[in-house]
């Protein structure tokens, strides 16, 4: 992932007002130099991958609907 997109997705999350799990998953999945896999989050928050794909996809569909204009990598995920 590019830089630029890394940091906006840090300003979309900064902006968007989201709690600290939702913080920590966009992160951890979208950012950093090693994107962390659904698996490897879902294990972490004591989760099933498909209940953090229904947090994750909710939380992108906020973001999509809160008017800010989503990076390339999430809004193909809206």
């Amino acid at each position: 992932m590019a830089q630029t997109e890394a940091a906006a997705i840090e300003e979309l999350i900064l902006e968007a007002g989201c709690d600290d799990r939702e913080q920590a998953i966009l992160r951890q999945r979208y950012t950093g130099a090693e994107p962390r896999t659904m698996a490897q989050l879902a294990a972490g928050y004591a989760l099933t991958t498909q209940r953090l794909q229904q947090i994750e996809s909710a939380l992108i569909l906020r973001l999509a609907r809160s008017g800010l204009d989503l990076p390339p990598t999430l809004a193909a995920t809206a």
